[in-house]
């Protein structure tokens, strides 16, 4: 026994000698550079292009092993760069194992390694001529089959490694069609121990990476190191990872200050790459997302409160297969708030999820009112639905069972105590229970459901509540309104109904105050709308700002003018816009004008807005009117055209006084006016500039207070004619009969161009002009006289003289906000008449003397003729006449 012990050691021995002898020998004798070409070719054969550009040498017992020093792997065309290189490669395999038909790697070593993978706009990449054109990957009905290691006999092989190394390396990958450039460098990873035994064994992965991107303003910088215990059998149906840490460092080429990410994970896989039943858990630290976050944009995220969004983290247990997962349980962490619950996903698309919270103040996440608008990366936008997809498709998908809850939620400084959202998705159906939140202690529901062919239906019930309460309770500044007393009793109710791109809103029903409305609309693609409203009776002055006081030096100057650039009309949103509006009021106040059984029709498209009717019952009277704003070119018009019959003036220019003051002059009457204005302008002040209109009026009685036109005329003509005004009671007033009126208005001047009326003792008129610019009138009263008139008539318009001359004694010239004080007799005019009236009453004196001589000449020449005849007979002073006439 012994002997045969001794003699197997011998012939062990013996067999390690020679064996060693065989790879000294090999090693010494074969040098491996002189076959460099064939392997490139061999390589070339196979559609791997490399070079070998540096030395090859071997390792001996007690490990066999060859270095490569500065190999490439070649591009697909010789001018372009390599693919890949790599400084050194180095593998060994343990020399005793291999007498046993094992393969057991010893060391591995990739240092140096350089890889540059693109692809271009046309989605070619610089790898695919590596690809063989027969290669097939697993279709999703084909599972892929277990995998063996197996030798040419079909034994299994054993897949071990003391150690493999990745140092130094560096990975660049660029996508043209995305804009995107990652460079990994030094990228490195270190695995020890590494079999399919069931062994654990460890793995550490460390990074650095620069991340460009075009939706990136700056570059993203990331670090980090992946350290984990793996655990994997020979047959690849069991994976462990053990006390896996992730730490994460992120910043960026602009912000100095860096974000950290720590992660503890852990998985149990069975069944690994046919049906894995899965045993995992994840826990992310608290985070600082929102440093995270500011990486990536150009504009610091801020939010209402500084502090939202700095400690963010879970805690999760996941278990169960693909088809069947529960997530249990679900702990998150954010900021102040603690939310817990627990998911199932069965089949991959049925979900249920029970969320409960503390409490949480959805105030501190909303932007801040200071911080600019951010911008949304064209990259984020959604794609546009394919023609004839449902465009929530997704929803079909689908099913699930939702029900979050909290302690408390704040929102716009209002609490609501267990607010509950109870929402479930099944056959393609989204349905959102009535969900209540609690306003001024009552409660507002909102109810509906969305389908994935984007088909909606809601209901919404806001009932009566104090708004003016709840904008104070929301720290929201009240709007200034001229009566305090408003906006105590609002509610709302409607439904909508439809899709995506068509959403009618049907049963509109809103309470303002005393004032009902309801009605319905109708919106197309956002920017197609149809309303029609029916209100009840609306002040509107009550909701708007009080008038302002105008200032001593407007009050005498008249409104100032700018003193700094005036903000451009913006009419850019009516370019988009197409809309149709039917509104009726049964009574309507805006700026103190009253409008009753008020109907308004109006239209827009791409950018040309039209008033199509407006008319009302409007002071005892019709009013009626059209126009348009035409803002489709540069420069904006506006066109306009009235027409009101049967108006009272007084109470409508009562309701146009402004202030306290009382009027300076009334007019009281029915009239009929016609108005028609146009203007252009970018700004309202070219608008006024710019504004032409011309106004004809009429009206059968107008009684003007408290100006009395016919004294003034009256005392004119007295000094006229050098006589005394009677005097009697003078009302203080002028009533005109049948008043007509013609004005135009341009350069923000109105002219009078014609204007007629009875006075009781004459006709009057008038011509000049009111420039609004400047606050001022001159106008002349030209009168004119049918007959002359009886001094008992209290005017002393006795003489002929005046009958059929149109004579200006009376002129309104000075500030148009004191009428009353411009008006008065024209000084000149009278001094002119004066003059006239001397001249013609001297002239009548001449012929008044040269008549009478005539008269007495021609009695005279009667008693002559009577005398003849008496004494010579009748017929002689005849006889006697033809007797002397001469030719």
């Amino acid at each position: 026994m012994k002997s045969a012990l001794k003699t197997l050691a011998i012939a062990g021995a013996a067999l390690v000698g020679f064996t060693g002898a065989a790879m000294v020998a090999i090693t010494t004798f074969i040098d491996p550079n002189d076959y460099k070409p064939q392997i490139e070719e061999l390589a070339q054969q196979q559609g791997y292009p490399i070079a070998l550009n540096g030395e090859l040498s071997w390792q001996f017992f007690p490990r066999l092993g060859i270095a490569v020093n500065d190999a490439q792997l070649l591009g697909a065309d010789a001018g372009q760069p390599a693919l890949a290189s790599v400084k050194e490669v180095r593998a060994s395999v343990m020399v005793l194992p291999l007498l046993r038909k094992q393969v057991a790697v010893d060391h591995v070593l990739l240092d140096g390694l350089s890889a540059n993978l693109s692809i271009d706009k046309n989605g070619n990449t610089s790898w695919q001529h590596l690809l063989k054109e027969d290669d097939q990957s697993p279709t999703a009905s084909e599972p892929p089959s277990e995998p063996t290691v197996t030798d040419n006999k079909g034994h299994s092989l054993s897949l071990a490694a003391n150690s493999i190394q990745l140092k130094n390396a560096e990975i660049r990958y660029i996508d043209q069609r995305s804009d995107t450039d990652i460079r990994l460098r030094p990228l490195g990873a270190e695995i020890n121990r590494l079999n399919l035994d069931g062994i654990e064994f460890p793995v550490r992965v460390e990074w650095a990476a620069e991340i460009n991107h075009g939706a990136l303003k700056q570059t993203l910088m990331n670090s980090g190191s992946l350290e984990t215990a793996v655990t994997l059998t020979q047959d690849f149906k069991h994976l462990k990872l053990k006390q896996g840490h992730l730490n994460s460092e992120m910043g960026n080429s602009d912000v100095k200050e860096k974000s950290f990410i720590t992660l503890e994970f852990g998985a149990d896989i069975t069944n690994l790459l046919t049906n894995p039943t899965i045993k995992a858990h994840a826990e992310l630290t608290p985070t600082d997302v929102k440093a995270i976050a500011n990486n990536f944009t150009a504009q610091p995220l801020q939010t209402h409160n500084p502090k939202s969004l700095t400690r963010v983290g879970f805690n999760l247990s996941v278990a169960g297969t693909p088809d069947n997962l529960s997530i249990n349980p679900i702990a998150i962490t954010l900021d102040d708030t603690s939310i817990n619950g627990k998911a199932e996903l069965a089949n991959q698309n049925q979900l249920q999820l029970q969320l409960t919270g503390s409490t949480i103040n959805v105030d501190d996440y909303l932007p801040d009112a200071n911080a600019p608008p951010a911008e949304i990366p064209e990259e984020a936008l959604p794609e546009p639905t394919t023609d004839g997809e449902a465009p929530l498709a997704v929803l079909n998908q689908y099913s699930a069972d939702i029900n979050i809850g909290f302690e408390q939620i704040s929102a716009m400084g209002i609490a609501q105590n267990t607010p509950q959202l109870t929402a479930k998705l099944a056959d393609g159906v989204l349905k959102v229970q009535p969900l209540a939140a609690k306003i001024n202690g009552k409660t507002t529901q909102l109810s509906g459901q969305l389908d994935a062919q984007g088909k909606l239906q809601a209901k919404l019930n806001v009932p009566t509540i104090n708004a003016r309460q709840l904008l104070t309770d929301l720290n929201i500044e009240l709007p200034v309104t001229a009566d305090n007393s408003t906006l105590q009793a609002v509610d709302l109710s409607l439904d909508a109904s439809g899709n995506l791109d068509d959403i009618a809103i049907n049963n509109l029903n809103f309470g303002l105050d005393q004032t009902r409305i309801t009605g319905s609309a109708r919106i197309r693609n956002g920017s197609d709308i149809d309303i029609k409203l029916a209100g009840t009776e609306l002040n509107a002055d009550r909701y708007l700002p009080p008038p302002a006081e105008a200032t001593p030096a407007e009050t005498e100057a008249g409104a100032t003018q700018p003193t700094t650039p005036e903000t451009p009309l913006d009419f850019s949103a009516l370019q988009t816009l197409n809309a149709k509006a039917s509104v009726t009021f049964s009574k309507l106040k805006a700026h103190n004008l009253e409008l009753a059984n008020l109907k308004l029709a109006a239209n827009s498209s791409q950018g040309l807005a039209k008033l199509d009717n407006l008319s009302a019952d409007f002071y005892q009277g019709q009013l009626k009117a059209k126009g348009q704003l035409d803002a489709r070119s540069k420069t904006p018009s506006v066109s306009f055209t009235g027409d009101g019959q049967g108006v009272a003036i007084k109470p409508l220019l009562a309701a146009l006084a402004t202030g306290d003051t009382p009027q300076k002059f009334v007019l009281a009457g029915l009239a009929n006016g016609k108005v028609t204005l146009n203007t252009q302008g970018n700004t309202v002040s070219h608008w006024m500039e710019n504004a032409k209109a011309n106004i004809n009026a009429n009206t059968q009685s107008l009684q003007l207070v408290p100006i009395n036109i016919e004294k003034m005329v009256c005392q004119a003509v007295a000094l006229v004619q050098g006589e005394s005004l009677a005097n009697i009671d003078w009302p203080a007033l002028t009533q005109m009969q049948d008043l007509n009126v013609k004005i135009s208005y341009a350069n923000q001047t109105a002219t009078i161009e014609e204007l007629s009326a009875g006075v009781e003792q004459f006709n009057l008129g008038a011509l000049g002009k009111v420039d609004l610019g400047k606050q001022s009138l001159d106008v002349q009263l030209p009168v004119q006289f049918s007959q002359p008139l009886t001094q008992r008539e209290g005017c002393p318009a006795t003489s002929s003289w005046l009958v059929g001359k149109a004579l200006s004694l009376v002129r309104c010239k000075g500030s148009l906000l004191e009428p009353t004080q411009a008006c008065g007799l024209d000084d000149r005019a009278i001094r002119e008449a004066v003059k006239d009236y001397a001249e013609a009453k001297a002239k009548a004196k001449v012929e008044a003397k040269k008549d009478e001589a005539e008269q007495r000449l021609d009695e005279k020449k009667d008693r002559l003729k009577d005398k003849i005849d008496d004494e010579l007979g009748e017929g002689t002073s005849e006889l006697l006449k033809d007797l002397f006439k001469r030719d």
